[in-house]
């Protein structure tokens, strides 16, 4: 059996905005920007114009053309950009969520129809109550067709320093636990369990984090020079006896053939020698066990 995991941007878009904003009246948007714009302005793609704007520990480098048209829009002929910041307040309201308008794209998950495989939602949505909602509709339309959502992951889009932001190491560490069978914590695999996948197939709308997925090899290594010996052995074992594959899907606009894949088959770690396990350690020899 597979596994295959959708981002919930890959299946609906909620038509919320994110507001640039003057400081001094955060309640009333100055510009309203879609999650498109955001994601560049995040990818730091406008950092050549060198206009940045600093709020609540965040910095977002924005375009010359988005600055003048804020300033244009604010009417304040002297506008400087420290007096600006970006909201996240129709992100945080429910009601304002639970109104907005909803448009499913379930043709991205039709391949899937009558297929024996377990589907799971990866959501950046961190808050369940606030968009529970949302959740619930997919879920009655999925099974309206067919489909059952198997598990539901909520990460957080947090900056983190070795990978830019948590989600897209959150992303990488879901699908490589599914792929060996083992737990992540604290940048190593631990004795816990995990249901393990010799197929993942991740489906995401944001090329920021296929470029993740695509560099699972890296993180994989990064991982296994943090574990423990006995770990080390069982994740090479499973290695060694299976292939492990990740199939990273691009979702584009195309409906008919919307997706552009990249095959990654994860790789032993060959940068150190394991060491020695040794023989009366119980871990490894009873895993299978609890």
């Amino acid at each position: 059996m597979d596994l295959h995991c959708f981002e919930l941007n890959s299946l609906l878009n909620l038509d919320l905005k994110y507001w640039i904003i003057n400081k001094d009246k955060p309640n009333i948007p100055i510009l309203k920007i879609d999650e498109n714009e955001m994601n560049l302005i995040q990818s730091g793609i406008y950092k050549k114009d060198n206009i940045v704007i600093k709020y609540n520990d965040n910095e977002y480098q924005i375009s010359k053309d988005m600055f003048e048209k804020v300033k244009r829009k604010s009417g304040l002929k002297n506008l400087d950009v420290s007096q600006l910041g970006i909201s996240y307040a129709e992100y945080f309201n429910e009601d304002v969520i639970n109104k907005t308008k909803l448009t499913l794209m379930l043709y991205n998950i039709k391949h899937l129809k009558d297929s024996n495989t377990k589907i799971v939602i990866v959501s950046d949505k961190s808050n369940r109550k606030r968009y529970a909602h949302v959740l619930n509709v997919l879920r009655k339309e999925l099974n309206s067709r067919g489909l059952d959502i198997w598990k539901i992951y909520f990460t957080a889009n947090k900056i983190n320093v070795r990978y830019n932001n948590e989600y897209g190491a959150d992303q990488v560490k879901l699908v490589l636990e599914h792929l060996i069978g083992l737990k992540i914590d604290d940048y190593k695999f631990i004795p816990i369990k995990q249901d393990k996948f010799e197929n993942v197939y991740y489906y995401s709308n944001e090329i920021n984090n296929t470029h993740f997925i695509n560099d699972i090899q890296s993180y994989f290594n990064d991982i296994l020079k943090n574990t423990d010996d006995e770990m080390f052995e069982y994740v090479n074992d499973r290695l060694k006896n299976n292939v492990l594959t990740v199939y990273n899907n691009y979702v584009g606009s195309n409906k008919i053939n919307p997706f552009t894949t990249a095959k990654i088959v994860l790789a032993e770690q060959t940068k150190f020698a394991i060491r020695k396990v040794q023989e009366n350690f119980k871990i490894i020899k009873n895993f299978d066990e609890f």
